[in-house]
């Protein structure tokens, strides 16, 4: 669980670390949009650029990440204190 003050981005409403975020269908990576990915950085010198990983419990966890921005993201949900929000990017 993060607190709403967690993050590295000027945006609430952008990926922000340890948020979880699922892809648009038909993403170029191939992940399916049932899949939960979670936010692990922001990408320094990359505005707008974040690094995802597999949830610990996927088998492609210690061999995979891949760099995405919000428009490769459907929906966003982070966990503050004592809930969790879900939201799209998307407009």
């Amino acid at each position: 669980m993060v607190t709403e003050t967690a993050g590295t981005t000027a945006d609430p409403n952008t990926p922000q670390p340890y948020d979880l975020v699922q892809l648009i269908p038909g993403h170029p990576l191939g992940v399916s949009p049932d899949v939960l990915l979670t936010v692990a950085d922001t990408v320094d010198g990359a505005p707008g650029l974040v690094e995802v990983h597999h949830q610990h419990d996927h088998p492609d966890y210690w061999d995979w990440s891949a760099c995405i921005t919000a428009a490769d993201i459907a929906v966003i949900i982070r966990h503050t204190d004592g809930t969790a929000h879900r939201w799209s990017s998307r407009p």
